[in-house]
């Protein structure tokens, strides 16, 4: 009688499932990381659309609203890039530590 037949199989499956975990959890990272990202552009891009839609109060001057729009965009766009940049970066190491 040899310990071959019982072996071999349960071999098998352990290595099977080991591969689909690290399968798995690669992808999650992966995914969460680019979600995370998308989340960031989507919310750049919704702040922007509602900026747009800001009237100009009555008791404000065409100038101060014109300054202050300018001064809200620049925020915006300084937010932005540090949120994209912030992202990229995590993708970046995430995908380095998932190199096989």
């Amino acid at each position: 009688m040899t310990v071959a037949p019982v072996v071999v199989p349960l071999f098998s499956v352990l290595l099977g499932a080991a591969m689909t975990y690290w399968l798995n959890v690669r992808s999650r990272k992966r995914n969460h990381i680019e979600d995370a990202f998308n989340e960031a552009v989507a919310a750049a891009d919704a702040s922007k659309s509602y900026l747009r839609h800001v009237s100009k109060p009555a008791e404000m001057s065409t100038d101060d609203y014109r300054a202050c729009s300018l001064a809200w965009q620049r925020r915006r766009l300084r937010t932005t890039r540090s949120a994209v940049a912030k992202h990229a970066r995590r993708w970046r190491e995430c995908f380095r530590t998932n190199q096989p």
